[in-house]
C-alpha cells in the first residue's frame, strides 16, 4: 500500500449519519488514487453516490438564479456536518448503467472516422467501378491540370433532360444570356444558325474556351461558376482529344459520369448505401463499423492518421483490441465496459475531475490488471483524483488512503485487506455429469461437467466468457434454435441468469406480497369501516397513493446536464400514501409503516399469514435483512440484488433442475460479501443446483469443481474442460 502522504488537497467528509453510517471522518486525497471499501449496506456508497456527487448538485443547486430555482421542492440536503474540498467535476457511472451508443460513438471517434475516410479515401463508381470525385469551383483548374496537364480546354455546362426538351424557346433564351455555342450529341453548333431542325437528346452550353496555367485563374474560376449556375452544380471540361472530365460539385464518377450526388458526414453515419463505395486502400467503409479495433488502427496507419489513432492505442493498451467498432456497449461484458469507461477518460484529456471506478481491478487478471493500474496512475498523473471501489490487492497497494466500511463506521486500513481462508469441504456433485457441444459462431464446444457443483469459467480477457454463457450455453439448456445442444439427466431445467439491472419496483413488489399486505389493510376493522379497496394500499396503483410523488416518497427535479435532484416529498413526507390511508393499520402499523421495516423485522410482524410469511423465509439465509421493504430494487448494490433474485428464483431451495448462469460475479465486492455469495452458492450446489460461473477471484475458483477454459485452437475459439 501506498502510504506516502499525497501533496495536494484534501476532500474532508465529516459526521455522515445516513444509510446506516453512524460516523465518517474521511479525508479522500485529490491528486491521488484513494480505495473504499465495503460490503452491501455498509454505507460506502452512500460516501460515494450521495455525498461526493449529491453534495456537487446542492451547489449546482445554490448556483441557479433565484427565479431559476422556482418551483423547486424542497431542496437537496445531505445530513453531514461538513463537506469541503469538492473538486468541479464528479465522474461517477455506476457499473450497472451502462449508456447507449456503440464503442466508435462512445470513444467520440466516429465522426472523426467519417471525416478522414472523407479527405483521405477514395469513391468507386457502384455502376463501372471507376474512381468517383467531387470538387469546388476553387479546385477544378488544379484538378483540370493534373489530370490534363497545361493546354486549350473548354468548359461546359450541361443541361438536365427538362432543360433541353425546350426546343426552340431554350435557344433563344441561349442566345439572349450571352451564349453563342452549344455541344450537341458531342458536335459543338453556333447558336446564330439554323436551330430548327435540332431536337438533341444531350446538350451542353460552351460557357468558356481558354488555356489553364499562367493567368487565366480568375477566368477560369468564373467559368466554372457560370457553367454550375446553368446546371444546377454541374461543369465539364472538354480536352483536345475530345474527352469529357466531369468536373461536378456533387461526386460522380470519373469513367461513366454516373453522379452519387453530395456526400457529408451524416452520409456516412446514417449508413446510406452509396458509403458503401467509399474506401481507403481496399478497405471499404461499410466494413469500418464491423472490424475490430485493431484491424481499423492498421488500416489508419497506411494514411498516416493520429488522433483517432490515439484513442485505438489506449483501447489497445487496456486489451480492448478485439472490440468491434461497431458494437453496442449494451452487449459488452463487465470487464470491458468497466476499461472502456477508463480509456474514455484517459483519452478525454481533462484535469481537475473526480473519477470513481468500481471493480476495474479485479474485473481483470495477469497483464491486464498492471495494464489497468498503469492507466489508473496515469489518470492521476493528469492532474485527476480516482477514487477505487475494489477490494483487489493491488487497487489497495497504489492507493494512498484505504478506507473501508463497516458496522456503521469506517476506518483507515493500515495493512492490506485480505481475504479468509477456506475451511468447508469441497462439493464436486453426486457423479451425475451432463453434456454441452455443438459447432456454431462462438466456436467450438465438447464439455462434460458435474451436476449439482459450482463450475467456473475461466480465460483471458476478451476470450469470449461472456459471449460463451448467453450465446452458447444459455440457448442450449432453453433448448432454442441453437447449433449448440445440452445433454441433461434430470427434468427440463430451469435456467437463471441474474440481471445486473433490475426495473424500478419496491423489494416489497419484488418479492410478490404487495398484494397480500394489500388486502391484509383492506380486511382490517378500519380498512372495512373506511371502505377503501386493496388497491389503495398499494404503491403502484393510484388511489391511496400520495398523488406528488406517485407513491415514492421522493420528488425528483430534472437538471439537465446532471442527475436528477431528490427530495423528501413535501405532502407526504415521506409516508408515500394519503393521510386518510395511514389511518388504517395492522398491529398498530399502517402501511407507510410496513415500506419503512426491513426484512427481518417484516419476518416477525407476518409471521402468522403464511402467504406473506413464506415469501419472507426464502430470503431468509441471504444476509438481506436489513433491506426495508419500500427500497427501490434497482438501487440495490450487485451483491444484494444476485442474492435477492437467487432467493426469488429458487423460492429458497434448489433442486437439481435449477442451473444458474453468473457473469463476472465479485468485480467491486468487499471481501466478506464474496464469502457470504460463494457461501450461497455452495448451498445451492448441496442441494442439488448447478452454478456456471464466470469469474477469476481465486476464493470462486477455489469452490469449483470444475473449472472450463475459453481458448483458441487453430484460429477457432474453444471451450474444454480442466
Amino acid at each position: 500500500m501506498n502510504t506516502g502522504e499525497p501533496a495536494g488537497p484534501f476532500i474532508r467528509i465529516r459526521g455522515a449519519r445516513e444509510g446506516g453510517l453512524q460516523a465518517v471522518d474521511v479525508d479522500i486525497p485529490l491528486g491521488a488514487i484513494s480505495c473504499v471499501l465495503g460490503p452491501s449496506g455498509s454505507g460506502h456508497r452512500v460516501v460515494l453516490e450521495r455525498i461526493l456527487s449529491g453534495e456537487s448538485r446542492a451547489r449546482y443547486m445554490q448556483a441557479l438564479a433565484p427565479s431559476q430555482r422556482e418551483g423547486l421542492v424542497g431542496g437537496f440536503r445531505v445530513d453531514v456536518d461538513s463537506v469541503s474540498g469538492l473538486p468541479p467535476v464528479i465522474n461517477y457511472l455506476h457499473g450497472n448503467k451502462i449508456p447507449s451508443g456503440t464503442v466508435a460513438s462512445y470513444m467520440g471517434i466516429e465522426r472523426l472516422l467519417a471525416h478522414h475516410f472523407l479527405t483521405r479515401g477514395h469513391w468507386r463508381c457502384p455502376s463501372c467501378g471507376g474512381r468517383c470525385a467531387a470538387y469546388r469551383a476553387e479546385e477544378v483548374e488544379g484538378a483540370v491540370r493534373a489530370q490534363v496537364g497545361d493546354g486549350q480546354v473548354t468548359v461546359l455546362a450541361p443541361l438536365r433532360e427538362s432543360a433541353a426538351s425546350g426546343g426552340p424557346s431554350l435557344w433563344g433564351e441561349l442566345r439572349r444570356a450571352g451564349f453563342v455555342r452549344v455541344r450537341i450529341d458531342g458536335e459543338i453548333s453556333r447558336l446564330d444558325g439554323d436551330t430548327s431542325s435540332w431536337s438533341p437528346e444531350r446538350v451542353e452550353v460552351v460557357v468558356d474556351r481558354l488555356r489553364t496555367g499562367g493567368d487565366s485563374g480568375r477566368r477560369f474560376l468564373e467559368a466554372i461558376r457560370s457553367a454550375r449556375a446553368i446546371s444546377r452544380g454541374a461543369s465539364l471540361i472538354l480536352d483536345s482529344n475530345e474527352r469529357i472530365w466531369p468536373m461536378n460539385q456533387s461526386l460522380t464518377c470519373q469513367v461513366c459520369a454516373r453522379e452519387l450526388g453530395d456526400i457529408s458526414q451524416d452520409m456516412l453515419l446514417r449508413e446510406d448505401p452509396r458509403a458503401e463505395h467509399l474506401y481507403i486502400e481496399e478497405h471499404p467503409w461499410s466494413q469500418t463499423r464491423k472490424e475490430t479495433v485493431r484491424i481499423v488502427d492498421a488500416v489508419l496507419a497506411a494514411t498516416g492518421e493520429q488522433i483517432v489513432r490515439l484513442v485505438l492505442a489506449e483501447l489497445c493498451q487496456l486489451g480492448l483490441h478485439h472490440l468491434p467498432l461497431g458494437q453496442p456497449l449494451s452487449t459488452l461484458s463487465h470487464s470491458e465496459w468497466q476499461r472502456l469507461r477508463l480509456a474514455f477518460c484517459l483519452c478525454s484529456r481533462m484535469a481537475g475531475i473526480l473519477y470513481v471506478f468500481e471493480g476495474v481491478v479485479s474485473c481483470v487478471e495477469g497483464a491486464l490488471r498492471s495494464a489497468v493500474l498503469g492507466a489508473l496512475q496515469r489518470l492521476v498523473e493528469g492532474g485527476n483524483a480516482v477514487v477505487l471501489v475494489d477490494a483487489a490487492s493491488e487497487a489497495q497497494r497504489i492507493a494512498s488512503r484505504v478506507w473501508e466500511f463497516s458496522e456503521g463506521r469506517c476506518r483507515a486500513l493500515g495493512d492490506l485487506l485480505h481475504l479468509g481462508g477456506i475451511e468447508d469441504e469441497l462439493h464436486a456433485g453426486d457423479g451425475v455429469c451432463w453434456q454441452l457441444a455443438g459447432e456454431g459462431a462462438w466456436g467450438k464446444i465438447d464439455i462434460r461437467l458435474p451436476q449439482g457443483a459450482i463450475i467456473g469459467i475461466v480465460g483471458e480477457s476478451g476470450s469470449g466468457k461472456t459471449r460463451f454463457l448467453l450465446d452458447a450455453v444459455e440457448p442450449a439448456l432453453r433448448e432454442k434454435n441453437t447449433p449448440y445442444r445440452a445433454l441433461l439427466s434430470a427434468r427440463k431445467p430451469r435456467v437463471h441468469v441474474p440481471l445486473r439491472a433490475l426495473g424500478r419496483q419496491t423489494l416489497l413488489e419484488a418479492l410478490g406480497i404487495h398484494v397480500p399486505v394489500a388486502e391484509l389493510f383492506a380486511t382490517a376493522p378500519m380498512g372495512v369501516e373506511l371502505g377503501y379497496p386493496s388497491e389503495f394500499y398499494r404503491t403502484d396503483k393510484s388511489g391511496g397513493r400520495c398523488p406528488a410523488c406517485s407513491g415514492r416518497g421522493r420528488t425528483a427535479l430534472d437538471l439537465d446536464f446532471i442527475e436528477d435532484v431528490e427530495s423528501i416529498c413535501s405532502v407526504c413526507a415521506g409516508s408515500r400514501f394519503r393521510d386518510e390511508v395511514l389511518q388504517v393499520t395492522y398491529r398498530g402499523l399502517h402501511v407507510g409503516h410496513v415500506l419503512e421495516m426491513n426484512l427481518g423485522r417484516a419476518r416477525q410482524v407476518f409471521a402468522r399469514q403464511k402467504n406473506i410469511a413464506n415469501r419472507l423465509r426464502w430470503v431468509e439465509h441471504s444476509d438481506l435483512d436489513y433491506l426495508p421493504l419500500g427500497v427501490d430494487t434497482d438501487q440495490l448494490e450487485w451483491g444484494e440484488s444476485l442474492r435477492l433474485q437467487l432467493a426469488m428464483a429458487l423460492k429458497g431451495k434448489a433442486s437439481d433442475r435449477d442451473l444458474i448462469l453468473i457473469d463476472h460475479l465479485t468485480p467491486g465486492m468487499h471481501p466478506r460479501e464474496v464469502e457470504q455469495i460463494v457461501s450461497l452458492l455452495k448451498r445451492i450446489a448441496l442441494m442439488g443446483g448447478t452454478v456456471l460461473v464466470a469469474d477469476a477471484h481465486p476464493h470462486v475458483l477455489s469452490a469449483c469443481a470444475a473449472l472450463v477454459r475459453i481458448g483458441r485452437e487453430n484460429g477457432q475459439r474453444t471451450a474444454r474442460t480442466i
